[in-house]
């Protein structure tokens, strides 16, 4: 009691976490669960079957909190991905699997994404559904690398702008992939589209 013979009552008060902190925390999460997979490399099946189950996680916890492309664009705009270790290649797949959430949901909306000058190595790596998709002013290597491919797997209606990065577009569309619609301007960097579409997939 205080000196005025009230109940002195101190009320708790909890802030609820913003959808942009519930994004990155997940992204914590995801990266303690799968960083120390042996079996994630750029060209590991393994990593197949990881953004499979990555994926139903994001899926699972994230669906249904409000999505747009803006909360796209400031995840990615908050983030810095200069490292080309496992964590990188499970951040850059986490983006991915945000990227495939939005589409679902958002179906047809048109994705744009400025990285203002940012460095976000596998940015997007192995989207496996995605479309309409405009990305400028960024650099990083492996940026939407294996988009759409294995399987079944459609990457469409993407536009890159002003980028600098080697193996952009790397082994999009392939293994049975589908990749369609890509127009590219001022692209910079080695191994740009390479090896796009083979093992039977398919560029249009």
């Amino acid at each position: 009691f205080n000196q005025f013979g009230d109940m002195d009552v101190r009320a708790e008060i909890l802030i609820e976490p913003s959808v942009l902190e519930k994004v990155i925390n997940l992204e914590n999460e995801i990266i303690r669960l799968y960083k120390n997979d042996e079996c994630i490399y750029p060209f590991s099946e393994r990593m197949g079957e990881v953004y499979g189950e990555l994926f139903e996680r994001v899926r699972d916890k994230l669906y249904s909190m409000p999505f747009t492309s803006d909360l796209l664009q400031e995840y990615v705009f908050s983030r810095e991905n200069n490292w080309v270790d496992n964590e990188a290649i499970v951040r850059g797949m986490y983006s991915a699997a945000l990227l495939k959430l939005f589409c679902e949901k958002k179906t047809g909306q048109e994705i744009k994404i400025d990285g203002r000058g940012k460095t976000w190595n596998y940015l997007f790596h192995f989207v496996f559904e995605a479309k309409n998709i405009r990305i400028q002013n960024i650099s990083g290597n492996n940026i939407l690398a294996y988009a759409g491919s294995c399987e079944n797997g459609r990457v469409e209606n993407v536009t890159l702008c002003n980028m600098k990065g080697n193996d952009i577009l790397r082994n999009a569309g392939s293994d049975g992939g589908n990749i369609k619609n890509i127009a590219l301007y001022d692209i910079r960097g080695n191994s740009l589209c390479s090896e796009m579409g083979s093992y039977d997939g398919n560029v249009s």
